[in-house]
């Protein structure tokens, strides 16, 4: 349900009816948030939804302190932005995969399919095939159709281990793998975006059951549609339908436990989309890398912060003078990784001394390598300032 929130910017004045009729709509939405004993939590600005009160007196508790509401609204431009709150898609990806991987795989760690869970399906009185029940003094829990067999388990970790990426696609999950086939370690936020989207449609296939893996193959498609170079409006809009059908469905196959926030976000990416664009503008993977950079930077652990000032400064002092050594390996001239021969040069025509040698051959210099390493310095100088003035 969209509420209209507009009327709590409104000042509290007696003689606006957009105020009232906001207010009292606001009221009938409340009623359902009662308790037994007819509490209900107040969010006005002195209560913080800490203290609880009467129905009755909600109206005049509003009236009195107004809304709680964000600082942020005090911005002039706030209330006119329609995407307030921007959704990271890279941890909502890595959450989401990491709960699908920890139950499937029935990792004691990450499983959301925990003896609790199984007790909460006994209260609730559903499902009663995966209900915990007694054997002897011990307590047995039923193996459910959405976690793998241990042999199906070592089927997956073979399909993770013998999978080849193109160089810089992905990190090698081998070293991910415990060294008994029982779980995956330190899986990092872009293993999980490339296990989402490539790996686990294909590796989950034969290992569960055909509703179980389409299921799962449908939301981890809707992934691999929302991370595009382009977004399209109509695609969206209808991913946002499928998507309901998705969560569904999973409600039938998962354990309760395994329906948290992170889950529920995904229900409102495809609407993010629409209003921001593409989520590789949005998303979090340069930030994280350009941060982890910094932190590198940092030597003296008391005083981080001078440490990356002057690594920094360090760092682009020593790749200014590095577009100046011809006979030094730098960044600059290195080799890529995989060399595939001739590549075009990655140094600014400006660094480049042919400009320079060319002149001194129109000068008619009878030893070119000489004059240019002894005027070079005043010449590259004149060159800038000119290049400033014009």
């Amino acid at each position: 349900m969209t509420i209209n929130k507009s009327w709590t910017t409104i000042r509290r004045c007696g003689s606006s009816n957009e105020f009232w009729n906001g207010l009292q709509h606001f009221l009938q939405i409340a009623k359902s948030f009662v308790n037994d004993r007819g509490f209900i939590k107040y969010p006005c600005r002195r209560c913080l939804n800490n203290a609880s009160h009467q129905l009755e007196d909600l109206e005049s508790h509003i009236f009195r302190n107004g809304l709680q509401k964000s600082i942020f609204y005090e911005l002039p431009y706030w209330a006119d932005i329609e995407l307030k709150h921007n959704l990271d898609i890279m941890h909502i990806e890595k959450n989401v995969c990491d709960s699908l991987l920890g139950t499937l795989l029935a990792d004691p760690h990450k499983s959301k399919d925990t003896d609790n869970a199984r007790r909460d399906l006994v209260k609730l009185g559903i499902r009663h095939e995966l209900h915990l029940f007694e054997d002897g003094n011990k307590l047995m829990k039923p193996a459910a159709d959405y976690t793998f067999s241990e042999a199906n388990r070592r089927k997956f970790f073979r399909f993770i281990i013998s999978i080849k990426f193109p160089d810089g696609f992905a990190s090698n999950l081998l070293k991910n793998v415990a060294q008994n086939d029982s779980r995956l370690l330190g899986l990092k936020s872009h293993d999980c975006h490339v296990i989402m989207q490539r790996l686990m449609p294909v590796g989950c296939r034969s290992l569960v059951s055909k509703n179980i893996w389409s299921t799962i193959a449908k939301l981890c498609t809707f992934s691999k549609q929302l991370c595009g170079s382009a977004v399209n409006v109509s695609d969206m809009v209808e991913a946002q339908k499928q998507l309901v059908l998705i969560l569904c469905k999973l409600e039938r196959i998962f354990p309760l436990a395994f329906f948290d926030i992170m889950i529920h976000l995904v229900l409102h990416l495809p609407e993010e989309a629409i209003l921001g664009g593409p989520v590789h503008i949005r998303w979090m993977y340069p930030f994280e890398r350009y941060l982890k950079r910094l932190k590198d930077y940092v030597r003296n652990a008391a005083k981080p912060e001078g440490s990356i000032a002057k690594g920094y400064v360090i760092d682009e002092a020593l790749t200014f003078c590095s577009r100046y050594f011809n006979d030094v390996e730098t960044r600059f001239n290195s080799p890529d990784r995989n060399d595939d021969g001739i590549h075009p040069t990655r140094q600014l025509s400006v660094f480049e001394s042919y400009e320079h040698k060319q002149e001194l051959h129109v000068r008619r210099c009878l030893n070119i390598n000489e004059v240019h390493i002894t005027e070079f310095v005043g010449w590259f100088f004149e060159k800038v300032v000119n290049i400033l003035i014009s």
